[in-house]
């Protein structure tokens, strides 16, 4: 009885450690995608707000990042023109951006 324990308690580490080398070989090829920076400040007389993407981490293999504006503050339809879509990254492509158009809006806001 104590043979068997002991065969299924190794059978189970082993089953374990071939789990977690599978693990950190995957974990070498995880990338994050992060914005440039925490915020972003654009005048309504610019047309545009740029915000830059970065990708960190190997930057093997083509990686791709879907994105949709919110609207919280600023609303879209007045503010700026609300955008949908999908950022690529090709093979060690660090960088990338989103442009989002601005509206003016003729009414004063503090």
């Amino acid at each position: 009885k104590q043979l068997l324990e002991r065969q299924q308690q190794q059978q189970q580490v082993q089953g374990e450690e071939r789990i977690n080398r599978r693990s950190r070989k995957s974990e070498k090829h995880k990338d994050i995608v992060q914005f440039a920076a925490q915020i972003f400040y654009v005048d309504e007389d610019e047309g545009e707000l740029r915000i830059d993407i970065m990708r960190l981490g190997s930057m093997s293999g083509a990686l791709s990042v879907t994105f949709e504006t919110q609207a919280t503050t600023a609303h879209a339809g007045v503010h700026f023109e609300h955008k949908e879509g999908c950022v690529l990254f090709d093979d060690g492509q660090a960088d990338a951006h989103i442009s989002i158009r601005i509206l003016v809006d003729p009414r004063w806001a503090p």
